[in-house]
């Protein structure tokens, strides 16, 4: 009893120190990304995982075909990078973003140039790490994808625009848009399309928000391109036809902007200072506008986006004004709790593109401009992160003077329009490449806590046919690059980052059986090769050994993937006897029962044939482990004489024959 106590106790003890180990979840960053080799690496939206781990995209140059590539970024939540892959084809893509999907997998969607100088609206499905799986681009240029939703039954939905005149200046930039047409697709979870819809009521409209009702149809939102009038629609999840519609003035639907459904069946559409309110029938409710004000800003073109709460009643929002984005957090729809910008040392934060509330800290994509990185980048817009505590706080944030007011928007009448249907799209399946990039990272403002991240490059090879296990356990067939993410008992990061090149399996042969002539040497020769160690059967190594003796010779070969053996016999002369029987019996009693060479030695045989008194030939062979078994095509021949010839070159390559007769004895 009393050594179960002390166990008990040293256990409680250990479990005392565990717990106590500090833990450094709260740090925060500022730290622009960028590729090695090319030029820009603009993000336009990000995702960050329950995890904490962030996924931004956009698009960065590539490096192999020197054009504008899609582009995914994976970090974790101290900043790490661990993997970023450029996605397209020789001609351009862009990302317009990024939606998680419930495989842990990624929509990305955007537009892509591959069969057209004007963009043509691309979706691409990819695995968890950003491999693509399937994409499809739309057929239709000009084209885009604004806003993609996965739907309860796992397919997608889209929503974009398609221009249907315009003019542009040959190097893919539109110069004047006279119609175009908003455009919403279905598919189901392999990219194949359902249906798809093209229809407008003003010559200059376009959708930039899909979302899924909780009766499973579709609600859009989109706007006029000349006007400030937008309008928000519900459509038939089967069929794509128009349930209800309505409009409203003086609003921009955007990528940023979203719509939700709320427990009341009341739908809210929130998109840029302005929320919209409809019943679930699409009848207009009073709504409401965000007033920004500050001295020396101006701010009377300022759209702030709402990300999620923080808390109860606090809303965390970002605003893209000059001369810097403001984060700022505002409780109850009005009094200001704290506002911040961000400075940097070498150059500046030009807009936000995306943000995320997530536990204690709060993640923002932007853009930054360069004046001169300390590898010498310098004058170009890179991707940049920051994770600021719940304070909106970094090492390097200024605190900013900012309100903010709510205004009732104005009752507006309810509208309903006669809608065209106009425009034609070809969706089909679209190859693409993936290019794995060497991401680059420079922190800017980092508060360290307690530990230090490790980040370790390993070089190694996949052998033929074999598996390789990465150090997290996971075993991959492929070339490439890998990554295995593991947390230290503080919370901080220790990254593998493993390359991996290919090896062959290594094989080599000794030759044929030889023979000792005149009583001369024979040597024997093995490919040099400095990644393999031979040895010979006396232990000796090197790329040659000279026999001088009758015997059995061999050696081993030991490189990177395996142990390889040969063996050669060197014989003291060169013509060996070939001995055959007179005669057998084939009768099945296990004796004699097959007519085969007695022993051919390590001389190479060409032929062995047997005919019986007619000339015909029954049985013929160049294997010299096989014989005749008395019959011919399956049949059983009679007793008697047979005629047999061999044809054979000896250990000088010398050719020989022998003709004799054997009797077959039933």
């Amino acid at each position: 009893m009393k050594r179960i106590s002390c166990i008990s106790v040293f256990c409680f003890v250990l479990q005392h120190f565990v717990n106590a180990q500090p833990v450094c979840d709260s740090n925060t960053f500022q730290s622009v990304y960028w590729n090695a080799g090319v030029h820009d690496t603009y993000v336009t939206n990000m995702y960050v995982s329950p995890s904490f781990n962030v996924y931004m995209c956009g698009y960065t140059n590539s490096a192999v075909n020197k054009s504008v590539d899609a582009w995914i970024m994976e970090t974790t939540a101290r900043g790490n990078v661990l993997w970023s892959r450029a996605i397209g084809t020789p001609a351009s893509e862009t990302i317009n973003g990024i939606k998680r999907t419930s495989d842990n997998g990624f929509l990305i969607f955007g537009g892509t140039r591959v069969n057209s100088k004007y963009d043509e609206g691309w979706l691409a499905k990819t695995d968890p790490e950003g491999r693509v799986q399937w994409s499809v681009r739309l057929g239709a240029s000009w084209s885009n994808i604004y806003q993609v939703v996965e739907l309860a039954d796992g397919g997608y939905a889209a929503a974009g625009g398609l221009f249907l005149d315009f003019d542009g200046d040959g190097a893919g930039n539109v110069t004047d848009i006279r119609k175009s047409t908003n455009i919403v697709l279905r598919f189901d979870k392999n990219g194949n399309t359902l249906w798809w819809k093209s229809f407008y009521w003003d010559d200059l409209q376009k959708l930039n928000t899909v979302s899924q009702l909780s009766d499973g149809n579709l609600l859009v939102a989109g706007n006029i391109f000349d006007q400030t009038n937008a309008y928000v629609i519900k459509m038939n999840l089967q069929n794509g036809n128009i349930i209800w519609m309505n409009g409203f003035e003086h609003a921009s639907v955007h990528r940023f902007s979203h719509a939700t459904e709320l427990p009341d069946g009341t739908i809210q559409l929130v998109t840029a200072n302005k929320y919209y309110y409809f019943t679930a029938d699409g009848k207009y409710l009073p709504g409401k506008s965000i007033i920004l004000s500050s001295k020396g800003v101006d701010y009377d073109d300022a759209k702030p986006e709402q990300m999620t709460s923080i808390s109860a009643g606090v809303d965390i929002y970002f605003a893209n004004v000059s001369p810097k984005p403001v984060l700022f957090a505002v409780k109850n729809d009005s009094a200001i709790i704290w506002a911040h910008t961000f400075n940097q040392t070498s150059a500046k934060i030009t807009s936000f593109h995306g943000g995320k509330v997530l536990g204690k800290g709060i993640f923002m994509a932007a853009i930054y401009q360069t004046d001169n990185l300390s590898d010498g980048t310098k004058d170009e817009q890179l991707s940049y992160l920051i994770k600021a505590d719940a304070n909106g706080k970094t090492l390097c944030a200024d605190t900013f003077d900012i309100s903010m007011r709510t205004e009732p928007l104005p009752a507006l009448p309810n509208i309903s329009h006669d809608w065209v249907y106009e425009g034609s799209l070809n969706p089909q399946f679209m190859q693409v490449y993936l290019e794995e990039m060497q991401p680059m990272r420079s922190g800017d403002c980092f508060t360290q806590t307690c530990c230090k991240d490790t980040i370790t490059q390993k070089e190694d090879f996949i052998c033929e046919g074999s598996d390789y296990r990465l150090p997290d356990g996971q075993l991959v067939k492929d070339t490439g690059r890998y990554v295995a993410a593991f947390n230290t008992i503080t919370g901080c990061d220790s990254i593998i980052h493993t390359h991996l090149g290919f090896k062959k399996i290594f094989n080599f042969s000794l030759g044929s059986d030889t023979c000792l002539l005149d009583n001369s040497s024979v040597t024997f020769n093995v490919p040099p090769d400095t990644s393999v160690r031979y040895r010979w059967q006396d232990g000796s190594g090197g790329y040659a050994y000279t026999a001088n003796f009758p015997g059995e010779y061999w050696a081993t070969a030991t490189s990177y993937c395996n142990i390889a053996r040969d063996s050669v016999k060197v014989f003291d002369e060169c013509r060996q006897p070939v001995y055959l029987p007179s005669g057998f019996t084939p009768n099945k009693d296990g004796l004699n029962d097959v007519f085969r060479i007695a022993n051919i030695n390590s001389q190479h045989l060409l032929n062995f044939n047997v005919y019986n008194r007619f000339g015909q030939l029954v049985f013929a062979t160049d294997d010299p482990q096989k014989g005749w078994d008395g019959t011919f095509k399956n049949n059983p021949q009679p007793s008697g004489a047979y005629v047999y010839f061999v044809r054979y070159t000896d250990l000088q390559h010398n050719p020989h024959m022998l003709k004799g007769t054997v009797v077959l004895i039933r």
